[in-house]
């Protein structure tokens, strides 16, 4: 199944780093998850997750593009402020931004509150 993104008046500045509408998001197999986000991805399998929960709305500059959190190393792959879903995991997940392993990646799909439940019903 596939999560797009939800995109608002920043969709031109993430297209111009390879953010595209029609291909990037999150999509779940039987076994595993695979986010994109332009050029950068990652994919880890569904046992792994600790917990998926719906969160938000977003300061702007915590949210938007590609992000690494400084408290925690956690991933973001952000296109909107309104909200997302942020997904724990029981073991972090390998490098995507700096050279630190991800304990949680938070995504802003279209439809945040079906990711998460598709998530937690998988684990």
């Amino acid at each position: 199944m596939f999560f797009a993104y939800r995109f608002n008046k920043l969709r031109l500045p993430l297209r111009l780093i390879g953010v595209r509408a029609a291909s990037d998001g999150v999509t779940i197999d039987d076994q595993r998850v695979f986010a994109s986000f332009g050029p950068f991805t990652t994919v880890f399998d569904l046992a792994n997750i600790k917990s998926a929960t719906v969160t938000g709305p977003y300061k702007w500059y915590k949210a938007i593009g590609p992000r690494l959190s400084a408290a925690d190393h956690g991933l973001t792959f952000g296109t909107t402020i309104a909200e997302g879903v942020c997904i724990e995991f029981h073991r972090p997940i390998p490098p995507v931004l700096g050279p630190w392993k991800h304990p949680g990646l938070t995504v802003t799909v279209a439809n945040p509150a079906e990711l998460a439940s598709m998530l937690s019903t998988q684990q």
